[in-house]
């Protein structure tokens, strides 16, 4: 405990401490943010996965539609269900990114805003006489901005959340080519029909490699310590002399 008093009186320990809990409570935002945007986009995502799940239904419990042959049907259901599982990874992938931007940008709009206030205070009394507080919190505030701004472009999150959502779309519409066909065909007893199945099934599968691709990127081009520098010289550059 004596030494637990001794430290707590150095200073360097009371900035440590003031930078810390600043941290902790911004972590906690984060948590917050994160467990709340998951919660409602699992609402959000709920009537879109019961009509998947009554689309798919319908397609593998129908048997009026043999006629486009046992083979090619089977066929079909397998493309079905495996553009099905292809479109739950953008889903989710999506969603993922689109919760981590959502959290980042409630981070760094809020700690921005802090930045820009303790600014304000330091400049109107000046750095040599600003309080000890506001300069360790205002350096504190100043580097979550930073971090979470540079992350934010880094990681291409509004991206890589938006391609994976089109591509999820895309995958829907597939989908969708897929039923039709299945419900308007004509009867499988001619070259003609048999060709056409064919036809279509080919069509899918150029559809998928034309378009099969991962969207997880990341530029770490993005990263500059410079502008981060050019920062914090002009909000030094811009706080008046004692």
């Amino acid at each position: 405990m004596g030494y637990f008093s001794a430290l707590q009186q150095k200073q360097g320990f009371r900035y440590f401490s003031i930078s810390f809990s600043i941290l902790i409570v911004f972590a906690l935002v984060g948590m917050g943010c994160l467990v709340s945007m998951y919660k409602i986009t699992n609402r959000m995502y709920k009537p879109i996965e019961e009509a998947n799940q009554l689309k798919e239904k319908f397609l593998f419990d129908d048997t009026v539609h043999t006629n486009i042959g046992k083979i090619k049907m089977n066929y079909l259901k397998m493309q079905y269900r495996a553009i099905g599982f292809a479109k739950e990874h953008h889903k989710e992938t999506g969603r993922v990114y689109y919760a981590n931007y959502y959290t980042f940008t409630v981070i760094l709009s809020v700690a921005t805003i802090l930045t820009a206030i303790l600014l304000i205070i330091i400049t109107n009394n000046g750095w040599q006489k600003a309080d000890t507080f506001a300069k360790v919190s205002f350096f504190s505030f100043f580097a979550i901005t930073s971090f979470f701004g540079i992350m934010t472009v880094t990681l291409s999150q509004k991206d890589n959340y938006e391609n994976n959502f089109k591509q999820y779309i895309f995958y829907d519409k597939v989908q969708n080519n897929i039923l039709t066909f299945v419900n308007t065909s004509e009867k499988y007893d001619s070259a003609k029909s048999r060709n056409i199945v064919d036809s279509f099934i080919v069509a899918i599968n150029s559809d998928m490699r034309a378009s099969n691709q991962f969207f997880v990127n990341i530029d770490a081009s993005k990263i500059s310590l410079d502008e981060v520098s050019s920062k914090l010289g002009k909000s030094m550059n811009g706080s008046p002399k004692p």
